[in-house]
Formats: C-alpha cells, structure tokens, sequence
C-alpha cells in the first residue's frame, strides 16, 4: 500500500492555553479560507500527526489532553468528518502517557502510533504501538524494543509489518531505522543502517521504502537526507545514485499516483539545483524540474498532502512561497507554481500535519492557536474547491418614486451551483429564485428590508440588506405667512406639502432650530429675540424644498436699557443728559426739566451748551409707542462756579535737613478749601495754601499735589515732585572713601538724570535712573581725580 509521513520536531512542549483578544473576523469562503462549521476544540496541546480512515473518520495524535473536553482522549483521538467526536473510540482509560509524533492505518483497519510515550491506557508499550480499531491496545503486537528516544515517523506494510524511524540509537536495537514483524518483535532480516535520524517513511506500492531525514549515509554509501530501500531494507542503488539528494534536512514524503515522489523540510538545494524546501523527484531520483519550487517557501515544509485535483497542499512554518505572502499553508498546481486562487488568512504558528478529506477539503494540525485572527488551537479546516458561496456583489438600497421598476441583484464568486432565494424583511418571496429580482410598478407597500440567500452543497450565506423605499416627491401646497404679534404673546407658522414620508425642519435667520420637526412651529410668549425671517425644510428620501421665508415682527412696549445719569458742571460748560432704550415700533423722546417738557427735546438725548446756574434741575425722558409709554429716572444737574488754578505748586530738590515749601494759587466765587496730598494719598492739618516742610527728610520725597474746593465742586492740580538729597557719610554731602557722593530720593517710578561740571557752565550727564521705594545712592569715580565738582538733579 501506499503511505506516507512527516517529521515531528523533536520537542517536550509545555502544555498551555494562549488566550487572545481578537476583533470580529472577516468571512473568507474561497479555496484556503477557514472553514468555521468545523470546530472540535483540542486543548492544551498541539497536534503532531493525522490520517484519515477509509469512511472518513479522523485520528489526530499529538500532545494535547482533551479533545471536546474529554479528558480520556489524552494525545490520541479520532473525529468524525464534521469534527464531532467519535465517543466508541478510546472511550476509557487515561490515554496515551506522552507525546505521540507519528501514526498510520494498516489495510485490515487496526491503528500504529509511534512517539516518546511509554504507556497506552495503562498498557506498557515503549514507544511504538498497535491499537484496534476500537482505539484498545492490540495485545497480539509486543515490541520488545529497548527504545529510548523518540520514534518519529511509521509505515505499514501490507503484510502488516511496521517499518518505524526516528532518532533512537544505541543498545541492541536498530539505530534511526527498523522494521518490526506483525507481531512487534523486531525483523533482525531488515538491515538499514542510515547514520542519522529518520523523520518520514513512504512504501512505494512495489514494496520499496522511501526514507528521508537528518542522515547522510545509508549502509555506508552517501545519500543525503533521502534513500530508497529494497524490501529487505538494504539500499536500492538505482535511486539517486551519484546524485547530491537534499541540503538539508527532509521532514515529509508523498508519492503521487504516477510513482513521482514530492518531499518537503528545511532544504535550499535538490542534486545541487535550487529548490526552496520542497522539490518532486523521478522515480529513479532524478530532479523533476517540471516542479518549479524556486524560490519556493522561505522556511521548512513539515507535510505535504494531494487533492483529488492533484493540486499539492504544503504546509510548515514559512511566511511566504515564490516570495507572496502566505500563513503557513500553501496550495500548488502540479508544476510547482503557486495556485494564487487559494490563499488563507493566517495561521499564527506553525503546521506540521494535514489530510485531504474526500470533498477535497483540508484538514491542518500544529501548534497555531489562531487562525484568521480568530482563537482556534491545534486543528483547523480549510476550504478546497467545494466552499460556501461568497459575495462578489451585494444588493444595493434603493428610494425612488411610486411607479418605478426596481431591479435587485448579487453575484458570489463560487464555481460551484448555487440558488437563489429572495427575502423581504427576513420571510422568502415566492417564485424569486434568480441571481436577479425584478419588482414592477412599485407601492409604499413594497417598501423593506430585501436580502437574497445562496446556497450550494458546502453551505450558504445571506447577503446584508437591501433597503427600498417607496415613495412620493415633497411640493409644498401652502406656504407660512408673516406674523406681527406683541410681545409675550404666541406665534405659530404653519406648511402644507405633498408627499410621503415627510419630514419638517423650521429655520430661523437660515439656522436650524432644535426641536422644530413639525409642519405647525409655535413659539411661546415671543420676546424681541425672536424676531427673524423663518423658513421650513421639507424633505423626505426623494429630496428637500424649502418654503419661502415668513417674517414674525414683534411689537413690544418701550424699555430703557441704560438710565441718564447726575452731573455737576461749572458755569459756560456744556452738558448732556442720555437715554438707550428698545421697542417696537420706535419709541417717542420728551425730554422733561422738573416735570415741565422742553420745547423741540425729542430725541435720545438733550444737550445743554454754555450752561448757566438756571440751568439746574432735574432732568427725566417720557418714552411712547402704540403700546403705551415709561418714563426715565429723574437726575440732577447742578450748574455753579468752578474753581481755577491760577498757580500750580513746582517740584523741588532739597538737602536733607532744610525747609521747603509748595504754594498753590486758585481763584472762585465762592470761599476756597484746600486739602494737600502726598502721592495721592490725603496729609492730615495740610489745608492752607502753602504746605511747609522746616526739616526735610528722605521719608518726604514724593509727589505733591493739592485739591481745591468751593464747596460746589473742585479741581486737582498737577503734581509737583519732592527730592532729597542726603549725605552718605558723617556729614551732607561728603566723601565716602576716594569718591564723593550722595544719596537722592524721589517719587517711586520717576526717571533723573544726574548732571556733573566743573564750572557751573558747562554740564554733562553722568547717569540717568529711576526712583525706587528706597534711597538712590550715586557714586562719582571721577571725583578723586577732580580738584571742584558740581552736581545737579534733573526731572523730566
């Protein structure tokens, strides 16, 4: 019979769970798309090898601990083809103790398994065993091997004997390669000796042995990675006979119907021609260079399985094959060229085992635990060339006018038949069984949700929803009329349009106003604010027209905003008295003196020019519209004799110690008071004409100025600045050291300039400043050198 295996990497693997977060995948239903019917849930473990029965049943081995939460299903397994587990096989018992690596299925039906494990539900067997159909131990096949490393790879015969391979060695047992007799003992007539591992066995249907692996010899002679035994396991010299055999490791074989031998691993080269990690020879190991495979994959190929089709299925840890992108699947045609129809949306680890069911759909195992994004572990199917329909074009939504002719219409990209049938809102529509639905003369009534279901022999889908609405065109019938109202009274405009369905957005100024969906738009208890050209939006999914504008004026009784205000003016001056007020229509102005109209005062204000002591009074506006009349404030103007300042007092720059005096001259009709002030701050008993200082100190530097009062009003004079020179030694002015100098102060923020000369003509600025809240000290470094120096202060 024929047969095949693949390399299981040499590995303990710590059991665990990877949980991922993921989004929502995306449907992918075309040839390598993930197949998401089919969902056994394999835990805590990665499946290393698979092979299908000849009715269709799975059995998946491996170093997971439950499949479909069956703890009894520990590493060995067997599904039925939806992915259901099949409870009559290894219904008992604790499983298989350790890593199972390799399995195959013998003509009459019972199971090999091969790994690191020592027992099998408690029986003892030293990695390689036999089990019935049942999945119980066979007891009629013992080994007595001493293995004690893995066995990678196993192959029955048709006589029922079982060729095993791995990278045990040492001991009386065979090394890397060995054949056991039906029974288990072990065929000490089979004479292999490769001298490295053995990770793929393949007997051709003439009874010959393919074997592939880590080796580089075979009974002495050189052959790398790959051989051909005779059935008494010596070395068949007609295959690749002088020939380079692979670069580097080969971890799968696959012989097709035609004798033709596909192999996949870790290499870059075949008999020294590039070939990336998968390559077909000859039956006599010849290249066949009629399968293109570079470049090829960029990583190893751990299986390889034929479709029906003969489309070769590769599977590994690469990323890419002839440089696309792929997630460690590849599908290709018989020439080795990539098949660009067939692409899978990842896998995120790697895949070491696959079968072709009989629909040609693809069966992975490995250790990825997401595919297309999405948490799946350990096994997966992929569709081949039987899948569900997916769309290539969905139905479009559609509004229109009652009395049109909608067509609906979806193509999916399927090449198998699939039929159509149209829905609306959900419930099947006799007789619509087209890729195409047609519907004449359309109602309201039609109008709905339309989706079409597709469907053929591997599944169906549902196309998203069409929406059609059916309708008739907005007109407006009646436009909103122009409203004068009074203020705090309601004002409602209202539309009449035509058509269905329809919908009413008011505007006011052309913004839209929140709330406003109806055809009638009141607004309560108006104010002034709301006065405004207003228009209405009415639409519905055939289009929008707006009225035309209506104009709500709001009639309002006159309001005073800002009140005229008291004054007190000198004789000649001229005055104002002012009113702002709102209302609608425009008020009326009356201007009053102690509630007496003035004759031709109507406007807003009333101005007064050379006013005179008659001219006092109080003062109050009448305002007056159709709806009755307010009246303003009454204010007093008093109109008198203004003091003058005839003479402003001057600043003055005084030694520390001497007296100063600041005068003032005003003139009035009336007696005079007067109140000096030191930096705008009051000066208690300073109420005469003169203000006098008999001993200036520092402390009095500052601005001086007087107010002046006649008991009508008054009037501030100009400011006159206070400086005082002070000595900085023993004595005012005087030395310091070498150099002569003094100390100045002033009102804070004014700027000096400080003048130097030697004769009293001829002045120089020796420094500028400014007056802080302290004591200014200057410093003349030419004075040391200078027999008589002058100083002077100087203000702006």
């Amino acid at each position: 019979m024929k047969a095949q295996s693949c390399t299981k990497a040499l590995l303990t693997l710590t059991s665990f769970t990877l949980l991922l977060l993921t989004l929502p995948s995306q449907g992918h239903a075309g040839p390598g798309g993930w197949d998401q019917t089919y969902a056994p849930t394999v835990t805590r473990g990665a499946v290393n090898a698979m092979t299908l029965q000849p009715d269709g049943r799975l059995l998946i081995g491996g170093d997971f601990t439950a499949v479909n939460n069956s703890s009894s299903r520990s590493r060995l397994a067997r599904l039925f083809a939806d992915g259901a587990l099949d409870s009559s096989f290894l219904n008992a018992g604790a499983g298989v103790s350790d890593t199972i690596w390799c399995l195959a299925i013998q003509a009459d039906g019972r199971i090999v398994i091969g790994g690191n494990f020592t027992t099998v539900t408690g029986t003892p067997r030293n990695r390689v065993a036999r089990l019935n159909s049942n999945g119980t131990v066979d007891g009629s096949f013992i080994p007595t091997n001493t293995i004690n490393i893995s066995v990678l790879a196993v192959a029955a015969q048709s006589d029922n004997k079982v060729i095993i391979g791995g990278n045990f060695s040492g001991g009386a047992f065979p090394s890397w390669n060995a054949r056991l007799n039906a029974d288990g003992t072990t065929d000490t007539a089979f004479s292999s000796v490769p001298n490295g591992a053995v990770n793929a066995i393949a007997v051709q249907t003439d009874g010959k042995i393919l074997i592939g692996g880590a080796f580089t010899t075979v009974n002495g002679v050189a052959r790398n990675r790959i051989a051909r035994l005779n059935t008494d396991g010596s070395l068949d010299n007609t295959f690749l006979n002088g020939l380079t055999g692979a670069s580097g490791i080969v971890r799968c074989l696959q012989i097709q119907p035609d004798g033709k031998i596909l192999l996949g691993g870790d290499f870059t080269s075949v008999n020294s021609i590039s070939r990336g990690c998968v390559a077909r020879l000859n039956s006599n190991g010849w290249l066949d260079t009629g399968f293109a495979s570079s470049p090829g994959a960029n990583t190893s190929v751990y299986a390889i399985a034929v479709q029906p089709d003969s489309s070769v299925v590769i599977a590994g840890t690469f990323s890419t094959y002839a440089a696309a992108s792929l997630s460690r699947v590849a599908r290709l045609y018989a020439d080795g060229t990539r098949d660009t129809t067939f692409t899978n949306f990842g896998l995120n680890n790697m895949v070491q085992a696959l079968a072709v069911q009989s629909d040609g759909a693809l069966l992975a195992g490995g250790t990825f635990t997401t595919i297309n994004n999405t948490n799946r572990s350990y096994l997966g199917r992929l569709y081949g060339n039987l899948y569900p329909p997916e769309f290539l074009t969905q139905p479009i939504s559609r509004a229109t006018n009652a009395g049109a002719t909608v067509t609906f219409s979806a193509m999916v990209n399927n090449p198998t038949l699939s039929i159509f049938q149209w829905r609306k809102d959900g419930d099947n529509i006799s007789g619509a069984a087209g890729m195409a639905y047609v519907l004449n003369n359309v109602q309201p009534a039609d109008s709905g949700n339309y989706s079409v279901f597709v469907s053929n022999a591997a599944g169906g889908t549902t196309s998203s929803n069409a929406v059609l609405n059916v309708g008739i065109a907005t007109s407006i019938t009646a436009q909103p009329s122009s409203l004068t109202v009074t203020q705090g009274q309601n004002a409602t405009f209202s539309v009449a349009a035509n058509g269905t369905p329809l919908k009413y957005f008011w505007k006011k100024g052309g913004v839209f106003i929140p709330g406003a969906t109806n055809a009638a738009y009141t607004i309560a208890s108006v104010v002034a604010g709301n006065a405004a050209t207003h228009t209405c939006q009415v639409s519905n999914f055939l289009g929008t027209v707006t009225s035309a504008g209506a104009t709500l004026t709001i009639y309002s009784l006159p309001a005073i905003t800002v009140q005229p205000v008291s004054q007190i003016v000198g004789v000649g001056s001229n005055f104002t008295v002012s009113v702002t007020a709102t209302g609608n229509p425009a008020p009326a102005y009356q201007w009053r003196k102690d509630d007496l109209d003035l004759a031709g005062a109507t406007a807003s204000s009333y101005r007064v020019t050379a006013a005179q002591t008659n001219d006092s009074g109080g003062y109050s506006v009448v305002l007056t519209n159709i709806l009755g009349g307010v009246t303003s404030w009454v204010v007093q103007v008093s109109v008198g004799d203004v003091p003058a300042i005839t003479q402003a007092p001057q600043g003055e720059i005084v030694t520390q110690g001497n007296p100063v005096a600041f005068n003032v001259r005003a003139t009035a009709q009336s007696p005079l008071a007067y109140q000096w002030r030191k930096d705008g701050l009051p000066l208690a008993d300073a109420t005469n004409p003169t203000l006098l200082f008999s001993d200036v100190q520092p402390s009095q530097a500052g601005l001086y100025s007087v107010a002046v009062s006649n008991g009508f009003t008054s009037v501030v004079s100009a400011s006159a600045a206070l400086v005082v020179v002070s000595s900085i030694g023993a004595g005012a002015p005087g030395f310091t050291g070498e150099e002569f100098g003094f100390g100045i102060s002033g009102p804070a923020g004014l700027s000096f300039v400080m003048d130097a000369s030697i004769n009293l003509t001829s002045w120089q600025a020796i420094a500028t400043n400014m007056f802080g809240p302290g004591m200014f000290l200057f410093l003349d470094p030419a004075s040391s050198t200078s027999a008589m120096s002058f100083y002077r202060v100087v203000l702006p």
